[in-house]
């Protein structure tokens, strides 16, 4: 999780408006306040579920930069890391793409 590894200038991920609140997306927010002390297979679970989205989602973020040219889960970081991010997942789609073509 982006999270807990650096140390991020602002809120992390992008903010949404849901029935009149802004609420900030984070999965790994999410996944670490469900944990809860003394309860092992609810945290297991909890760290299961949250990793399986967060690749879930890393997959689908991957083709939004690729279309969009920015990375919206660091909205705070400068125009060079959103160019060098969106050339990646230009590459990483295209390979993904290329993959699926041949299988």
């Amino acid at each position: 999780f982006v999270a807990h590894r650096m140390k991020l200038k602002g809120e992390i991920g992008p903010t949404f408006t849901i029935g009149g609140k802004d609420v900030t997306m984070s999965i790994s927010k999410t996944g670490f306040n469900a944990w809860v002390d003394g309860h092992p297979l609810r945290n297991a679970l909890a760290f299961a579920t949250s990793f399986t989205y967060e690749r879930f989602m890393l997959a689908i973020n991957d083709v939004v930069v690729a279309i969009t040219g920015r990375n919206y889960f660091f909205p705070n970081k400068p125009r060079r890391f959103h160019e060098e991010c969106a050339r990646y997942c230009r590459c990483a789609v295209a390979v993904r793409g290329m993959l699926w073509a041949i299988s």
